[in-house]
């Protein structure tokens, strides 16, 4: 079974609302505006990257990926019931540590701001132990990302909530620096209504 089937078939049994959106948009024919690459890391894992300007960026590790994403998720500070906010999926190394992290009552809500990015990976790595995990939610620019605001809202308002913390996936904020400001923004006016 590809990643794709696998992927699909997870977040169809979690979520055929998303899964549905997705069968929708990737059929339509999108302008291409990155070249995605996977690549090796010198401990032999496949790495992620992207093409912006003729410049080569990537997303993990080029050495070893796996420490990387453990550093990344140690410097957040999660307590009981904790909403994490996470800026960019990327390959889902960091998202598995981040949530290993997490308790039972904890969310992490990770934004991905890059349809074309999204769908690359959902073909390319296995990211259904993420996409079955009920205390994480995926939303994706263009296909559902108005529903990040109502979940954030949600669970501000109604859930007894620990710590709320809004990270960035190491160098998206640089790459995708508008829909960062806009993610910050949304996060910082709900917690200044908590």
């Amino acid at each position: 079974m590809s990643f794709w089937d696998k992927n699909m078939k997870a977040l169809e049994h979690r979520d055929h609302d998303l899964y549905q959106d997705i069968l929708e948009q990737v059929d339509q024919v999108l302008p291409k505006q990155y070249e995605l690459v996977t690549e090796q890391a010198r401990d032999g894992s496949d790495i992620l990257g992207i093409v912006q300007e003729g410049r080569k960026i990537m997303l993990n590790s080029t050495y070893k990926p796996e420490e990387e994403a453990i550093k990344f998720a140690g410097k957040i500070q999660l307590k009981d019931n904790s909403i994490t906010v996470l800026f960019g999926l990327g390959n889902g190394k960091i998202v598995t540590e981040v949530a290993k992290k997490l308790n039972e009552e904890a969310k992490l809500l990770i934004y991905e701001p890059c349809q074309e990015l999204y769908f690359y990976v959902m073909e390319h790595f296995d990211l259904s132990e993420i996409l079955e995990d009920k205390r994480i939610s995926i939303f994706v620019e263009g296909i559902d990302d108005g529903m990040l605001s109502s979940s954030i809202s949600f669970l501000m308002t109604n859930v007894t909530v620990g710590v709320s913390v809004l990270e960035a996936h190491p160098k998206y904020k640089d790459i995708f620096p508008e829909q960062y400001d806009k993610i910050k923004r949304i996060f910082n006016f709900f917690c200044k209504r908590k």
